[in-house]
């Protein structure tokens, strides 16, 4: 299988990549505060932030972004089964009603996959029943190259290795997220912007500095 691509001249395997690098370094006040607030431990919140990085853009992976090098409408709906898929099969989540009171800093994670493209938007306008059939090796090669902290860490790498080579079936998630959104408390309306704050930060400065770098090598009379 080809590459898949993030963004114009971006591997989506290097772009997911990066971003993690970029939240795990950043992420390390956030870790800990969620760790507090959600009272797991600091190494299982600073996982379960990194996998949010990797799994992020997953949704770029599906077949249906064949021909696409810079447009991938809805692709945080399938994000957002991926991770519901790997949640719970674990056992994190039995749903996606974040409102709803198990799941604690899963649910969180869950709801920036999906909203990561929507801090200034209606996330309802890309509520949709969406799968993924991964057309390309780049979300596992990632997942491949992290090393997680904790055993949840290592649970959810395997697992994610598993589901990045597998269809995921069709599903209302990012739905079901963006209905509940109006309920949840406010412990998780702010671990939710949290993790968006520094997911988005780090999502826009590698993606910009791709782009950057890409301006400098077209030559002159290109430009």
């Amino acid at each position: 299988m080809s590459s898949c691509l993030a963004g114009p001249g971006e591997p989506l395997g290097d772009h997911l990549l990066k971003v993690a690098t970029c939240v795990s370094e950043r992420g390390m006040v956030v870790a800990k505060k969620l760790a507090r607030i959600f009272k797991i431990g600091e190494g299982e919140a600073h996982d379960l932030l990194t996998f949010a990085a990797l799994a992020h853009d997953a949704g770029k992976a599906d077949r249906s972004y064949e021909n696409s090098i810079e447009r991938f409408p809805r692709h945080e709906v399938k994000s957002t089964a991926f991770v519901k898929k790997v949640f719970q099969e674990l056992g994190l989540i039995s749903d996606c009603d974040i409102a709803r009171g198990e799941g604690g800093l899963a649910k969180a994670i869950l709801a920036a996959v999906a909203l990561h493209h929507y801090v200034h938007k209606d996330p309802r306008k890309a509520t949709a029943v969406e799968g993924l059939t991964p057309r390309c090796p780049d979300v596992a090669e990632a997942f491949t190259q992290w090393k997680p902290l904790t055993p949840l860490g290592e649970a959810l790498r395997a697992k994610a290795l598993e589901v990045a080579t597998s269809n995921v079936p069709p599903t209302t998630c990012h739905t079901d997220v963006v209905k509940s959104l109006p309920s949840i408390n406010t412990r998780l309306r702010y671990a939710v912007m949290a993790i968006l704050g520094v997911l988005n930060k780090c999502d826009y400065e590698v993606a910009k500095t791709r782009r950057v770098a890409m301006q400098a090598d077209t030559p002159t009379d290109l430009k």
